[in-house]
């Protein structure tokens, strides 16, 4: 079994992440009451990036310090931290599409924001995340839960046991709604073959891949699909599993439970009712 981290060990990480997580939103909060303008460039791999994700970054790194290594997205140079015992996986503003069409935008669905998580050995232990459009931190940890609080509650007391504990209900496939990342890795086969066989009763996408496991988390929707995911990208599925969905790795394949798994550079993930995942890993192969 994973050995789990002390509670001062918790609580002295924790704080670090989430003063990063929060600094980043405040920061992008700041730049969209100024009116300043989301330009955007393609990377390397056609994703895109602005401004505020390099500035946020740095905002990050520099709380977070450098007595543990951090792998984080728009620093190339850190991506070979393989070798080390424990890291930092940074994703300075997940869902940096949302943002730029959504700038400054309060409340709906789509939701972006600063995503950091915690390795040791190669497995997810822990992660926090700002959702900036909802004005709400994500905390999750492995085997001691999921919980959610609003930016100005913890600003105020970050104390843990003072949040409300996400908790995923059970809702039966007929009535049930798919949320997904349309890729190039088998996405849409997936989701034809749940709705043919299992008669979901729809399927959407908002936002970005943390604003997903969230509204998972918050039984918005019961069923997650994305197949191309990257090492900074997972450390938000850490928050439905602790909430009590299933969260499968490679789920075309081998089908690694998060627990599980060790972290790779990148990954597919299925996330579902526990009640119902082997049927819903059958109906996607």
């Amino acid at each position: 079994m994973l050995s789990q981290l002390a509670q001062p060990e918790v609580s002295a990480l924790l704080k670090r992440m989430e003063s990063a997580a929060f600094a980043a939103a405040q920061h992008l909060l700041r730049s969209f009451s100024l009116g300043r303008m989301l330009e955007a460039s393609r990377k390397a791999d056609a994703s895109i990036v602005t401004i505020l994700d390099v500035e946020s970054q740095g905002i990050i790194r520099r709380i977070l310090g450098d007595d543990i290594a951090v792998i984080a997205e728009e620093d190339s140079s850190t991506h070979t931290h393989s070798g080390e015992k424990e890291y930092f996986l940074v994703d300075p503003l997940d869902g940096t599409s949302a943002c730029k069409r959504f700038p400054g935008v309060e409340g709906g669905p789509v939701g972006y924001g600063p995503l950091i998580g915690y390795c040791r050995d190669h497995k997810l232990l822990a992660a926090a995340y700002v959702n900036v459009p909802t004005r709400k931190m994500y905390t999750a940890i492995r085997s001691q839960g999921a919980y959610e609080i609003p930016l100005l509650s913890w600003a105020a007391s970050p104390c843990l046991s003072q949040r409300l504990r996400l908790r995923a209900q059970p809702r039966p496939l007929t009535e049930s709604a798919a949320i997904f990342y349309p890729g190039l890795n088998g996405e849409i086969q997936a989701l034809e073959n749940l709705r043919r066989r299992l008669d979901l009763e729809t399927t959407y996408r908002f936002g970005g891949f943390a604003n997903d496991c969230v509204r998972l988390s918050t039984n918005c929707e019961q069923i997650g699909i994305q197949f191309s995911l990257k090492a900074w990208d997972l450390s938000a599925a850490l928050i439905p599993a602790e909430a009590g969905l299933h969260v499968f790795t490679n789920p075309l394949s081998t089908a690694i439970a998060l627990a599980d798994f060790e972290v790779t550079a990148e990954c597919a993930v299925l996330i579902c009712q526990s009640e119902v995942s082997q049927v819903v890993l059958e109906a996607i192969r």
